[in-house]
């Protein structure tokens, strides 16, 4: 039998990088799902318990940094690792995002596709 593919959720309000890293990492045989901003997101991560999550921090209806709030007080998405994908990179905001829990931060203008399937093995194995 085979192995369930794992699961992402990817919480990006735009649809062109969302649908790009979704097409990619199908490629590499992960179950992608989408969402366009942060309640959608939130509903998703809880209906849906994804094997990671990629949350961008700029988002409408609810910020990334909320988002990680709410993900975290509830049980079931305590242990669901996170890697934020911003164009934010003021320290501040970097270090407020890594208190929630989160594996890796990628600023969006420096990112390297193959570095992020590669972490994203990494993170399941």
């Amino acid at each position: 039998m085979a192995e369930m593919a794992k699961k992402i959720l990817i919480i990006e309000d735009d649809l062109g990088l969302a649908r790009i890293l979704s097409d990619i990492l199908t490629k590499e045989q992960f179950a992608v799902s989408i969402a366009k901003d942060g309640e959608e997101g939130l509903e998703k991560a809880f209906r849906e318990s994804p094997d990671l999550i990629f949350l961008d921090i700029q988002l409408p209806r609810m910020r990334g940094t909320v988002f990680l709030e709410q993900l975290r007080k509830d049980k079931r998405g305590t242990k669901i690792p996170v890697i934020v994908l911003s164009n934010l990179d003021d320290i501040d905001t970097v270090s407020k995002t890594l208190e929630g829990n989160v594996m890796h931060f990628f600023v969006k203008a420096d990112m390297n596709l193959s570095d992020l399937v590669n972490k994203t093995k990494e993170l399941l194995g």
